[in-house]
């Protein structure tokens, strides 16, 4: 009777203390700062995104940020893919494998809930609704230190 009464007991504690999963819209944006047209691929083992900036312009990822048991963002792709490069009119190519131990170094491919990795956070408001916004900026720095195709 009492091991009846303990399980009771725990599956209500259980079912009680289950948390909500929120989501809230979310805009990934890539900026192209530079006079390239550049191509930025995000990929893991089953999965490759590919998006195109031509000079000067950016591309809004529209998306949502789901916060609770789990925290994470799908805007474009979900969470952190282990490989990225971009590659700037076929001439240099800066790649991306896995994450940096230094959150300050850029890492396209990172969550951009996560601290740091080139992404700042700001807020907009579309329709009413306050939205985050996380931007990735593509610049001069990055070509010059990106490696020449041979």
């Amino acid at each position: 009777m009492n091991r009846l009464l303990l399980t009771l007991l725990m599956g209500y504690l259980l079912l009680g203390c289950k948390e909500t999963l929120t989501e809230e819209p979310a805009i990934r944006r890539l900026v192209n700062e530079t006079p390239y047209e550049v191509v930025v691929e995000v990929f893991g083992s089953d999965e490759r995104f590919t998006y195109e900036l031509s000079p000067f312009d950016s591309l809004d990822i529209n998306g949502v940020c789901v916060s609770g048991v789990e925290d994470y963002c799908d805007l474009g792709w979900v969470t952190s893919l282990n490989n990225a490069t971009i590659t700037f009119e076929g001439e240099r190519v800066q790649e991306f494998e896995g994450l940096p131990d230094d959150p300050e170094q850029k890492a396209v491919n990172a969550d951009p809930r996560g601290v740091g990795f080139g992404y700042v956070r700001t807020f907009e408001e579309i329709d009413g609704i306050e939205v985050d916004v996380y931007t990735y900026r593509i610049t001069q720095e990055d070509y010059d230190n990106a490696e020449i195709i041979q």
